[in-house]
Order: C-alpha cells, then sequence, then structure tokens
C-alpha cells in the first residue's frame, strides 16, 4: 500500500498536482517510514508549492537516512542557494560532485556562489568545468551548424566573462565573447 500511495504521488508531482502529491507520500510514509527517494519526491512537491522548509526537512532526513544519495545534496544546495545560504549550499554541492563529478548544473551553481563571494578564479574555474562537460554531453561536432552552442553553455561563458571582468582580467573576458 506503501507503495501505491508513493506511486500515485509521483504521478501527481509529473501533473504539476503539488499538494496531492504531498498528500500522497506523505501517507507512503505514514505506512512505512524509512523510505529516502519519498522523503526526496515530497521534498520536491514542497518546492513546487513554495514550501521550503517543508523541502529542506525532507531533503535533510533523506540524507540522514542515506548519505550516499547525491541528488538529495543538489537539491538541498540548490535550495540553500536560492535562501542566500551560501555557506551551506557550497558544501551540498561540493558533496554532490564527490558522488557525481559530471555534474555540470552543480559546477554552475557553485561558480555562482564563488562569483558572489568575489573568489573569480574559483568562478571561472567551476563555470569552465561545467562547460568542459556539456561539451562532453552534447559536442558540437555532432551538430551540422558548427556555429551551434547549447544555450546554457552560453550563460556559462557570459558568466565567465563577467567572472574575468571582475578579476580585472579584460583580454580573457572578451575571449568569452567570441
Amino acid at each position: 500500500k506503501a507503495e501505491a500511495f508513493y506511486r500515485r504521488g509521483d504521478l501527481r508531482l509529473m501533473l504539476n498536482e503539488a499538494k496531492l502529491a504531498i498528500k500522497d507520500f506523505s501517507a507512503s510514509l505514514a505506512l512505512v517510514s524509512q523510505q529516502p527517494a519519498v522523503l526526496h519526491r515530497r521534498s520536491m512537491a514542497a518546492q513546487q508549492e513554495g514550501d521550503m522548509k517543508m523541502a529542506l526537512n525532507d531533503l535533510s532526513e533523506a540524507i540522514r537516512m542515506d548519505p550516499a544519495v547525491p541528488h538529495a545534496y543538489l537539491d538541498r544546495g540548490t535550495i540553500f542557494f536560492e535562501l542566500g545560504r551560501l555557506r551551506e549550499a557550497r558544501s551540498d554541492l561540493t558533496r554532490h560532485l564527490t558522488f557525481k563529478p559530471d555534474s555540470s548544473s552543480a559546477y554552475s551553481l557553485r561558480g555562482s556562489i564563488s562569483f558572489m563571494e568575489k573568489d573569480y578564479e574559483a568562478a571561472i574555474s567551476d563555470f569552465l568545468r561545467a562547460v568542459d562537460i556539456q561539451e562532453e554531453l552534447f559536442p558540437r561536432a555532432t551538430n551540422p551548424n558548427k556555429d551551434w552552442h547549447n544555450p546554457s553553455q552560453v550563460d556559462l561563458y557570459l558568466k565567465i566573462g563577467e567572472s574575468y571582468a571582475r578579476a580585472g582580467n579584460t583580454r580573457k573576458q572578451i575571449a568569452m565573447y567570441r
């Protein structure tokens, strides 16, 4: 029965019916409390509802139950970032990267934290790593239009350029805006 609530909650989450998804995930957890995956999915529904406190609590509990769930660290780090809790966000993103070293989104977000903290060299390093990962996933060589860029890569190049500008390296800044 707990599995049925979980599956229905998951479907409702995909249909953007977050309140109903939370209700189903909660029913599943009432039957079987030790379910990190259900807590993680309920946190996603809570985020859709704007309940960041519930989302953080669920992610923290899921991590406590199973510290080897990489996406829980990424999601919690993202919420910490949105709340301006940069030290906690950096910690979770770094932990996520120990499990998933090919996570361009974690490098990009961690680069944004470094930029906000005025550590431009660290920001550049993380943004460049995010671009490299995306290039590995979506190589331009497979696209017949050699001028094509993945839109998120364009955003990263702009962030890298701005980081170079703040670090006082105009020449490299210009190269990023190619």
